[in-house]
């Protein structure tokens, strides 16, 4: 009955929220857990547009063999998948992750994972 709540919840949710006004199981931090947000209106600033297109093009460009696009790198880079496929590629070493989860669960390990061998690689 869990996992058919969790399936119907990762089915029916947006992915990644974007506005600030996101449910507490979103936001609330386990101890000594970080998170950084960018302000909703950095948005409006052409500087931040500008960085966040360099980023894509170069994503895109790094991953064009794999077929991957980004087109929103908020929606994009969630799930840990394009980073997954990005680490393997400039670091020439495969991670031993799923290709593919379907629950939010599984996506947020999987992230976990993925940011856990960039750290270590930086």
């Amino acid at each position: 009955k869990e996992v058919e709540i969790e399936g119907k919840y990762a089915i029916d949710s947006p992915g990644m929220p974007k506005s600030a006004e996101a449910p507490p199981e979103e936001y609330l931090l386990e101890e000594n857990e970080e998170r950084s947000m960018i302000e909703p209106k950095s948005y409006d600033n052409p500087k931040l547009k500008e960085l966040i297109n360099i980023i894509m093009e170069w994503i895109n460009d790094e991953l064009v063999d794999d077929r991957i696009i980004i087109q929103d790198i908020e929606e994009d880079l969630y799930d840990g998948q394009v980073l997954q496929k990005l680490l393997e590629k400039l670091s020439g070493e495969k991670l031993s992750v799923p290709e593919v989860t379907q629950s939010e669960e599984g996506q947020r390990n999987k992230l976990r994972i993925v940011l856990g061998v960039a750290n270590r690689i930086l």
